[in-house]
């Protein structure tokens, strides 16, 4: 339960980090996910649960940048896969398989550098 609740609350911050200063937020927030899980009791899992929190950030942005709420629409995000994936000769799905992917590994080994490195 504390494991799920941490995982949320940094998925919280990979999602505002990531709508403040973008793809590089999620580096930020991992490093000091980081810092924090190596002087703390939890370092063991510290890189993983950063790069689940990414991936549900960056689904969530996703989601929610094509809900009509927002001004998008699914036929939106469906058209911009389209276009992108036919560029690069790729599905969309995969494309966003790839995205959520790169917020994953990018908070992954942010994570596990800093830990490593303030560890010593």
């Amino acid at each position: 339960m504390r494991a799920t609740v941490r995982v949320l609350l940094l998925a919280l911050a990979f999602g505002l980090a990531t709508l403040v200063a973008g793809w590089i937020g999620v580096a930020l927030v991992g490093a000091a996910w980081g810092a924090l899980a190596a002087r703390g009791s939890g370092s063991r899992h510290a890189a993983w649960r950063a790069a689940v929190a990414a991936t549900l950030a960056w689904a969530a942005i996703i989601v929610a940048s094509a809900s009509p709420s927002a001004g998008g629409s699914r036929a939106s995000l469906g058209a911009l896969t389209t276009a992108v994936g036919g560029a690069l000769q790729a599905n969309g799905t995969v494309l966003v398989a790839v995205t959520l992917l790169f917020a994953a590994l990018l908070a992954w080994s942010a994570a596990r550098v800093v830990s490593g490195v303030v560890r010593r």
